[in-house]
């Protein structure tokens, strides 16, 4: 019973190396982990998922130039 798990094991792992050598994978799977890191990245920072900390998307308030998002002074 053993051997047969293992057999099976084996084949599940040789089919993922199978599909992870297809460039088109390949860049599937650069992009989950660039996510992924993006997101870890800010929870780490104490922002959202877009970067930022107060749920803004950036860019300029108040009329101000310069792409400032905080208070000027």
């Amino acid at each position: 019973m053993g051997l047969i798990s293992k057999l099976a094991k084996t084949g599940v792992a040789k089919k993922a190396v199978d599909q992870a050598r297809k460039p088109e994978n390949q860049a599937r799977a650069k992009s989950a982990v660039s996510s992924l890191r993006n997101k870890a990245a800010s929870r780490r920072s104490g922002g959202t998922t877009d970067g930022t900390t107060d749920g803004t998307t950036g860019g300029t308030t108040g009329g101000t130039t310069g792409g400032s998002t905080g208070p000027t002074g």
